[in-house]
């Protein structure tokens, strides 16, 4: 896929020029909400090229880029396929943390990348503490899956 087709959904410009703030759609969650995600979160660092979740793979986990970036690349017909970036505060995952199911492709580390994890165990816990939390963390999740699929759309 050539460059000008690879979706950047960090703090870049979407298709036709639309700013897009990547994972910060999650600006539903409030200082209260980030800091229980961050308490309960496990920080893990990647190095270059170095694989994060693998197409295929079961994952129940929310990924939260904290610093770098990454690629999401499929591979199809022993083809690798480049089919986004994502940056600073974007948040990957979040299929198959919804559907409890396979991964539909690699996350790589481009650079160095600090990543909070949340898995589906500690959410379900913080929601049951929290019911309120529940409906802010769902839509923020909604958003975020609605916006990439406009971005994704744009390119069609």
């Amino acid at each position: 896929m050539s460059d000008d087709k690879v979706i950047n959904l960090g703090f870049g410009n979407m298709p036709n020029d639309r700013a897009y703030l990547g994972g910060l759609v999650f600006g539903k969650l409030t200082g209260e909400d980030w800091q229980v995600i961050f308490d309960n979160g496990i920080r893990d660092e990647y190095m270059r090229n170095e694989l994060i979740l693998q197409q295929g793979q079961q994952n129940e986990t929310l990924y939260f880029i904290s610093d770098g970036e990454v690629r999401i690349e499929r591979k199809e017909g022993g083809k690798i396929l480049e089919m986004a970036r994502l940056g600073i505060a974007s948040v990957f995952g979040e299929m198959s943390f919804l559907e409890k199911s396979e991964v539909s492709a690699d996350v790589v580390a481009d650079c160095h990348v600090v990543i909070l994890k949340a898995d589906g165990p500690t959410i379900e816990k913080l929601i049951e503490r929290d019911p309120e939390f529940g409906l802010r963390f769902y839509h923020s999740i909604a958003v975020s899956l609605s916006r990439r699929l406009r971005a994704t759309n744009a390119l069609v």
